[in-house]
């Protein structure tokens, strides 16, 4: 009985075995070699290797480098592959480790050795993208951007690619393109068919990536699976340039109003509280006496201060005036509110006979309120010899004169240029100004130039922010230098709260 049942057992054992399918033979079906370079402005550079072994029932294997003799280095399971990945400091430490010249094979040995493959692996001398614009940490306007790199020209068989990419600085992806291999220049798009705008303020990474692929078929040996004895083996090489640069500042535009010390100035100006930004003019009718004689002069300031116009005399008394359309000369000028004026003339009457010269000099305080006058005649008068000083008492400044204030006006156009510039004196009289603007995207700052086509009135406004969320566009901060009828003034324009 007992020998029947250990015989039975015996059999039904065997029957087992018999039934149970033979286990699967191991099989290596690619190996790929996979380095990148990636040089960048964000951390270190990046010196990358992963060989990876791609097949069925792998459980270990080694590599065996030429330039390192019999020093194998073993293979790390990864699900179902086997994977060596490794980094180094620079390049030159990974072709010494990884040479890629196929001057002597790499040995592959999986499964304890009992499959094994020859690889002869050359590596691609693929170009360095070397992103040239925008530069590493550079500002640039907020605007289309046009990303300029060094071409792969290798780069043009099956499986290469040269990739652009434009990320926010926290990986964000904003645009990609695959391009051609010689291309030396990209310009992320909007998605709609155009160029897009880049927004103001905002940082950016721009990157290229050039890639290689290259395969050919290596055998194997000791595979127990002889229906193919052959593996793909699959070596990339990607070298990428990274840089970050930023946007600076939109350019402003709108209508722009600064006024100083103007008792009505337009609805939202930007208004300058400084006295000493008041200027005079004296433009209008005067009388005088010229030894005794009745004289009037009409005085025109220019926009550079200089002064025309004209003089007429009664020098025989007879209340009629014998001398006319005398031409006078002079200059209006000052600095800080101290403002000095020369007007000179000649009065001339052959028949008394009578020649006769004045020169009157003028001197305005605003901040004083305050006006000085002498005058100084000479010549003859008939037969009287003429040499007198004439000093008047002191006045307050006449309303007519000023002081005043004004309102500057202009436009800036979408492209930043000055347009339709006028400055309006109290009072109502006009000036005409073309003008210049010099926008640094980088700091938002703007530095206009205002002049009259004479150059005659000059007006810069220097780092001044000009804050187009308003209409019109406040000026926020800078410098003002003026001249307005030949007075000069510098003052600093209030930062806004």
């Amino acid at each position: 009985m007992f020998r029947a049942s250990l015989r039975s057992s015996f059999l039904l054992l065997m029957t087992l075995f018999a039934a149970a399918p033979a286990a699967e033979a191991a099989d290596v079906t690619e190996v790929t070699f996979d380095v990148t370079v990636a040089t960048t402005t964000q951390g270190s550079d990046s010196y990358l290797i992963e060989i990876r072994v791609t097949g069925t029932d792998l459980n270990n294997g080694t590599l065996t480098r030429p330039i390192l003799g019999t020093d194998a280095v073993s293979f790390k399971r990864e699900g179902d592959d086997l994977v060596i990945e490794d980094d180094f400091d620079s390049l030159t430490a990974l072709d010494a480790a990884y040479p890629g010249d196929a001057a002597d094979p790499y040995e592959l040995r999986v499964n304890n050795g009992n499959i094994g493959a020859n690889l002869l692996y050359v590596r691609q001398l693929v170009t360095n993208p070397d992103i040239s614009k925008p530069s590493r940490g550079q500002t640039v306007p907020p605007a289309p951007i046009e990303v300029e790199f060094t071409n792969c020209a290798i780069c043009s068989l099956s499986g290469d690619s040269v990739v652009a990419e434009l990320e926010l600085a926290d990986g964000t992806p904003v645009d990609d393109e695959t391009l051609a291999a010689t291309d030396e220049s990209w310009i992320p798009e909007d998605g709609m068919g155009g160029d897009l705008s880049l927004p103001q303020l905002t940082d950016f990474l721009a990157r290229v990536t050039n890639t290689t692929q290259r395969q050919n078929n290596v055998v194997v040996t000791g595979e127990e699976n002889d229906a193919d004895d052959l593996l793909i083996f699959t070596n990339f090489f990607s070298q990428s340039d990274e840089v970050d640069f930023s946007t600076g500042f939109d350019t402003p535009a709108g209508h722009v109003c600064l006024s100083a010390n103007d008792p009505m100035p337009p609805a939202g100006c930007t208004i300058v509280t400084d006295t000493l930004l008041q200027v005079l003019d004296t433009t209008g009718s005067y009388a005088t006496t010229v030894n005794g004689h009745d004289v009037t002069y009409d005085v025109n300031v220019g926009s550079n201060g200089t002064l025309s116009g004209s003089a007429a005399a009664d020098l025989n008394d007879d209340d009629i005036d014998d001398t006319f359309a005398l031409e006078i000369k002079g200059k209006l000028k000052g600095k800080h509110g101290e403002v000095n004026e020369k007007i000179s003339f000649k009065l001339d009457n052959p028949n008394i006979p009578a020649k006769l010269s004045a020169k009157i000099t003028e001197l305005f305080s605003i901040p004083g309120n305050t006006l000085d006058t002498t005058q100084k005649n000479s010549g003859t008068d008939g037969a009287t010899k003429v040499n007198e000083e004439l000093i008047f008492p002191q006045t307050p400044i006449p309303p007519a004169a000023g002081p005043l204030g004004w309102v500057l006006e202009f436009d800036i156009d979408a492209s930043g240029e000055v347009q339709n510039a006028s400055l309006v004196l109290e009072g109502g009289r006009s000036f005409a100004l073309t003008g210049s603007n010099k926008f640094k995207f980088t700091s938002g700052e703007s530095s206009v130039k205002l002049r009259t086509e004479d150059n005659g009135i000059k007006i810069d406004l220097k780092k001044v922010m000009f804050e187009d969320d308003v209409d019109p566009v406040a000026v926020n901060g800078g410098d003002l230098s003026q001249r307005i009828l030949g007075q000069s003034r510098k003052a600093v324009i209030p930062t806004l709260p």
